[in-house]
């Protein structure tokens, strides 16, 4: 049952469309999924995938589904996807982002548009992935290593902190703010349980202190962007009108015409300051596109002369001389030492890092891809290492979906397998599942106990 004052107030933004916005929120919600590009091919993928799949005509890689327990599926776990609704995969098709782009998403968890940020700006990229609450790191850090990304650190810090430390420093700055979670309704029950007014009026303070923190983070000519999972007018247009007040330096843009076109205008409110620039946001309901609610708004950051600087020192150490001899060694029995990579260590871990990364000194929750960890005068290789670089090692164990031996391996078990000895990767269907050690022709599992299936 919607909460009644929450049905009053949607039905004054509404007007004659609330009963069709009504309707709707009887139905399922909707569920979709983005493929894995980096690794495998949308071809390929809706090939194997199980069930029918409806693209998505604002993203080459998002589609639309109807079947259940797709975490099971092999597919799944090597990464080759991530379920994720049509609106969030919506936010980020504002505009287009560029290769390279250093980028932050200063309320990642629990990962959907960090994982896809990654797969925009590709390897040469970097993501900062923030999540401040250090419980809700897990998830994000779990869902960056199945996904592979290479190109990302996380931390768990204050927006303030960041702010501090990264002065006009990112092409985009993502602020996916928390929110009332009005467009959640009909996927969580909990999310009306928990919805009061008091609530929006909360998240909306909130999300004003994030925006001002971020603000200064975005380069000259970056872009900010954003967004929430709710329709409240205190949380959306009302937010980022009191943003624009403060910081004329910011202008709202005009998202891609794919986007805008299933999509309706920001409501320009009585009182708003900026009333016909409003409008360029865009509004994402369940009763006129496929998919939950969500809200977002492109801003453009003017040419105002800041000086871009970091001044975060590199908490990463240096390995000492046999610890680097011992991870160079390992990366080299594998693969080919990746260019534009150098190797740190945190703790008792060695980790790929790219060169020419700015890292913060605390809270740094993740950091590159952790080739493996040190153990009394050896290494060994971590899960990560296998999925971020799987497709790169010389060794490879390439599994069909129907080969028993994937069941095998995904339940932890050994198998036979003519190859050389040493460490391998183990792909499905090409995408970098995990690895083994290869051992006189057993391939013996490496494959992380908490994620193996029953």
């Amino acid at each position: 049952m919607l909460p009644e004052k929450f049905c009053q107030r949607m039905q004054a933004l509404l007007g004659e469309e609330y009963e069709a916005f009504l309707s709707v929120m009887e139905e399922d919600s909707v569920r979709a999924l983005r493929v894995n590009t980096d690794k495998i091919g949308t071809g390929d993928f809706c090939r194997l995938f199980p069930y029918p799949l409806t693209p998505l005509s604002y993203t080459k890689d998002g589609f639309i589904f109807d079947g259940d327990k797709v975490g099971n599926n092999p597919l799944h776990h090597a990464g080759a996807f991530y379920v994720q609704d049509p609106g969030a995969m919506a936010t980020l098709a504002a505009l287009p982002i560029e290769k390279g782009w250093r980028v932050a998403d200063l309320c990642a968890s629990p990962g959907g548009k960090s994982t896809q940020i990654s797969s925009c700006i590709g390897e040469e990229g970097f993501l900062l992935a923030n999540e401040y609450t250090p419980s809700r790191c897990r998830p994000l850090m779990e869902n960056i290593e199945r996904m592979g990304c290479r190109n990302v650190a996380v931390t768990s810090l204050d927006t303030r902190v960041l702010a501090e430390g990264y002065t006009a420093y990112f092409d985009l700055v993502l602020v996916d703010a928390p929110c009332s979670g009005e467009g959640m309704f009909r996927k969580y029950a909990y999310a009306q349980e928990e919805w009061s007014e008091n609530e929006v009026l909360l998240c909306a303070r909130r999300q004003r202190d994030i925006l001002e923190n971020a603000s200064s983070m975005v380069k000259d000519g970056g872009y900010l962007l954003y967004s929430t999972c709710t329709f409240s007018l205190e949380e959306n247009e009302m937010t980022v009108d009191a943003f624009l007040s403060d910081h004329p330096e910011f202008f709202i843009m005009p998202v891609a015409s794919a986007l805008s076109t299933i999509t309706d205008d920001g409501i320009a409110f009585a009182g708003a300051a900026f009333p016909k620039a409003l409008p360029l946001a865009r509004r994402f309901y369940p009763h006129k596109a496929k998919g939950e609610g969500q809200f977002l708004c492109l801003m453009r950051k003017e040419i105002t002369g800041a000086v871009s600087h970091a001044f975060f020192r590199d908490r990463l150490q240096d390995p000492s001389r046999e610890e680097l001899r011992l991870a160079q060694g390992l990366i080299e029995s594998v693969m080919d030492m990746p260019k534009g990579y150098s190797l740190k260590k945190v703790a008792d871990t060695a980790i790929l890092v790219k060169d020419g990364i700015v890292l913060p000194d605390k809270s740094l929750c993740m950091a590159g891809v952790a080739v493996g960890m040190y153990k009394k005068g050896r290494i060994e290789p971590l899960h990560r290492f296998f999925s971020a670089f799987g497709n790169d090692f010389h060794r490879k164990i390439n599994l069909s979906l129907g080969d028993e031996r994937l069941a095998k391996y995904l339940h932890g078990d050994t198998f036979p397998f003519d190859l050389s000895d040493g460490y391998a990767a183990v792909l499905v269907e090409g995408c970098a599942l995990g690895g083994v050690k290869v051992v006189n022709g057993i391939a013996k599992n490496h494959y992380p106990k908490g994620l193996r299936l029953p």
